[in-house]
This record gives structure tokens, sequence and C-alpha cells, in this order.
């Protein structure tokens, strides 16, 4: 187009030159420069605005092409969905077939079901048994801070009694001709026992080597729960782990229970049950004890 216009100014001035004089032919060329470049600018205009139709003409035409693709996608899907519902329908038309016409068939399959159920339970509970029994602690073994020397008959409850002595020898069970209440000899009682003597034997509390206290105030990481044996719990430590060779108790001196015992002149009040592990016997000793009497371990449930 600027090629064009400038041929046309370059005839014209070779046309007019001889008819027009130098300032109307100036004049002219001015004039006809000037709409050569109005005509120019417009000319760009309308090319810059064809470039952005057809920059958005391509995105038209891609848009279109990516809604092709998705609309081919989405039947795609749509034709696979009614193909399972087809597959699906004809199934469950064939099921009804068979029900209605194998009734009996199904009767018989449910109560084979209810039966097999009934075994994978019994199974179940047999499984959770075992797991139990392997998990659960026996006796003889390092558990709760101390070693297991009873257990309950369903295996999940028991008792331990300390590693070590915590006393060797020389201890009091306190209170001699003080008649403690409501310690017992049977095994589980032996808690109650230490906490009556605890609470009643209120002159040795000051005792340094007062067997109650010495196990109420022993501490082994976190257990903190400890008390002295009853006479009976005594004895199945003797049994349970003494006469295994566990244990390492002292067979030089005998064990304070925490089972009350009728002995010397004050009767009732006057002594308290101790055990000698070199032979087992159990016998009653005062509670002010002698030289060499009352060793002291603790025990605590879990």
């Amino acid at each position: 187009m600027k090629k064009t216009l400038i041929i046309i100014f370059f005839f014209l001035v070779a046309n007019i030159g001889c008819t027009v004089s130098d300032p109307e032919m100036m004049e002219l060329l001015m004039e006809i420069k000037s709409q050569n470049e109005t005509l120019l600018e417009d000319v760009e205009k309308m090319r810059a605005q064809l470039d952005g139709l057809d920059g958005k003409y391509q995105v038209i035409l891609a848009s279109l092409a990516d809604n092709k693709k998705e609309l081919e996608v989405l039947k795609n899907q749509v034709d696979a969905l009614k193909a399972q519902l087809t597959q699906q329908l004809d199934k469950i038309n064939q099921l009804s077939t068979q029900l209605e016409v194998q009734g009996a068939d199904v009767k018989k399959l449910s109560a084979e079901i209810a039966a097999l159920k009934a075994s994978c339970e019994e199974l179940k509970s047999l499984m959770e048994q075992l797991l139990v029994a392997q998990t659960s602690p026996k006796i003889g073994d390092e558990y709760a801070g101390g070693i297991v020397f009873y257990l309950d008959p369903n295996q999940s409850k028991g008792m331990v009694v300390s590693k070590i002595n915590l006393r060797n020898g020389g201890t009091e069970w306190g209170c001699y001709c003080q008649d403690i209440k409501n310690t017992k000899s049977e095994v589980g009682s032996g808690a109650n026992n230490t906490k009556e003597m605890l609470s009643q034997c209120l002159s040795a509390q000051s005792i340094g080597n007062w067997s109650a206290k010495i196990v109420d105030e022993y501490v082994l990481g976190e257990y903190n729960d400890w008390y002295l044996p009853s006479k009976d719990e005594l004895n199945l430590i003797y049994i349970n782990l003494h006469q295994k060779g566990l244990g390492n108790f002292s067979t030089t001196t005998t064990y304070w229970s925490s089972t009350q015992a009728s002995y010397g002149s004050c009767g009732i009040s006057g002594g308290g049950w101790s055990q000698n592990f070199a032979n087992g016997q159990q016998t009653q000793e005062y509670k002010s004890g002698h030289a060499g009497i009352g060793a002291v371990r603790a025990i605590r449930s879990f």
C-alpha cells in the first residue's frame, strides 16, 4: 500500500508539474503526504484489529477442539456406564430366576453360612485365648517390677514379689501387745493387712525397721504400691519360687508375713506369722522379733 502511494505521488508530480506553480505544487504535495500518512495509520490500525480477531478465532478454534475431546470422553464414559448397568441388570434377573427356582437351596446355603459364621467366631475366641496365653506372664517370670508367684484362674491377674530383700533381718512386726484387727491369712489379704497395720499401729510409725513401713515406702520405677504378704501369700512365694530355685531368698533367717499371730503372754496381740525358707516351716514369733528374725520381701498385685 505504501509503495503504491509513492508511485501515485511521483505520477502526480510528473503530470501536473507543467501547469501548477511551485507553491501550489508544494501545497498539493504536503496535502497528499498528510493524507498518505493518515491512510497508513488507518491501515495499521485495521491490521492490528485483524490480528486481534485472528487470535480470538484461534482461541475459539482451540476451545472448540478441547470441548469436542471432552464431549467424546464424556460420551465414552456414559456408554461404559450404560454397558455396566445392562450387565448388572442381567445378573439381577439371573439371580432372581435362580432364587425363584432354587428357594430350598438358598435356605440350605443360608444355614451353612450361619454355621460357618459360628465356627469362625469360635475360632476367633480360641485365637484370642491363645494370644492371651502367649502374652500373659507365667509363674517365675520377671514382670511388673518383681517375680510372678501367683496367677488367678484366668491367668489375667496375679502378684509379684520384689527381686531383693528390703531387709535381711532384724525388723519388727510392730505394736507388741496391741491387737491389730482385721488381718487375715488367705491369698489376697496382704494389701489390706498392711493397710490395717499402718493405720492402727501408730506407735511403730517412728521405728526405722518396722516391716509395714519398709514395704509401704518401697518404690521401684513406676511401682509404688507394695505391701507385706499375708501368711498364705508368703507360703506361695516359698512353694512357687524358692523351691524351684528362683528369687534368691535367704535360708538363714525367716520372713515376716502381714498376718497377726497369737504368741506369748499377750495372746492374740503378741505375735506375727513368719516363714523359714530353709525348710518351709511357718511359725508364730514375737512382734518385736529376736536376733536374726524378720527379713522382708514386698509384694504387689497386677
